[in-house]
């Protein structure tokens, strides 16, 4: 069954890519990993191909994605996060609601997770930054603050080999197709029991080891702010996961206490602003189309309120 349905992903693939070929774009986001932090091909120009229509990206030196004006005499804002913050559609970038005339600087890419931004974080020059906000996509950042998370198992390509793939899509393509076929794929052929499986861990995962791992991440915060001291303005970003409805109301009551307890965690920490970004309405039809981030016109930002004990 598993064989089959390797055959089927690869014949879905390879038809993907004719139709990607043909429109000039992209069929896949370009970005590599550099064993402390994921990041896109640095200093392009170029597109990704995203249904009848295209995702346009810019990126600097740095592999950070440029959204807005690029006036200098403009403000900046430096975003931190995975794909959901990156903006996996070709809506107008919800961040710029917060923002509205500041240029974003997406320190982003997939599978950027909290522990693999920070990093990225301690080694930014800030000086030009007048606003940070550290995403938290609970769709997927949940886990990886768990222990056993390893950002390189679920990344195809190096930093070293991003170039090469980027100037040859079709070596690209391969390389995806090979990874299909192995015993550790890292291409997700289930991704359409994502949600039910995501959520299903979820359930399965203790408050005490959420917890405790919310605990630890506060405190990677706390030093990574404290050695790369930034702008006085902060934000820290949560997104509604996007398997949330697949819950009970009992998992659901569940998952918004640790989303309150994650903020306060993080507040105490850092002194950042905590917000809570969810789509209107809650339906499928506020899903980019590969059904696993929240289109970017339907997130409605609001604070999220908290509780917190001293």
């Amino acid at each position: 069954m598993r064989d089959l349905l390797r055959i089927f992903v690869a014949i879905i693939l390879s038809f993907h890519f004719q139709l990607v070929q043909a429109s000039g774009c992209l069929d896949n986001w370009p970005y590599g990993f550099n064993g402390l932090y994921p990041h896109l091909i640095a200093d392009e120009t170029f597109c990704i191909s995203y249904g009848p229509g295209q995702i346009d990206v810019q990126t600097d030196k740095l592999g950070r994605r440029i959204v807005g004006s690029r006036s200098s005499a403009g403000t900046q804002t430096y975003a931190f996060g995975d794909s959901q913050l990156l903006g996996y559609d070709d809506d107008t970038h919800h961040l710029l609601n917060l923002d509205p005339q500041s240029m974003l600087v997406l320190h982003a890419a997939p599978n950027n997770g909290p522990y693999e931004y920070l990093n990225w974080y301690r080694i930014s020059q800030l000086d030009s930054a007048s606003h940070v906000i550290f995403g938290f996509n609970l769709s997927t950042d949940i886990f990886r603050i768990l222990p056993g998370w390893q950002a390189k198992d679920h990344i195809l390509l190096d930093s070293a080999s991003l170039r090469l793939y980027y100037d040859y899509p079709l070596l690209h393509y391969l390389k995806g197709m090979a990874t299909v076929f192995s015993d550790k794929p890292k291409v997700s052929l289930k991704a359409i029991e994502a949600g039910p499986a995501m959520a299903e861990r979820f359930i399965q995962t203790t408050e005490h080891q959420l917890r405790e791992a919310a605990d630890q991440l506060a405190d990677v915060f706390q030093y990574s702010l404290e050695q790369r001291p930034g702008p006085v303005r902060k934000t820290f970003l949560i997104y509604q996961p996007f398997w949330a409805s697949k819950l009970d109301l009992k998992e659901t009551l569940r998952l918004g206490e640790f989303a309150r307890y994650l903020g306060c965690v993080i507040n105490q920490k850092t002194g950042a602003a905590v917000l809570f970004a969810a789509p209107e309405p809650q339906s499928e039809s506020s899903l980019s189309l590969d059904g696993r981030h929240w289109r970017q016109s339907s997130l409605a930002i609001s604070q999220l309120q908290l509780t917190c004990s001293s």
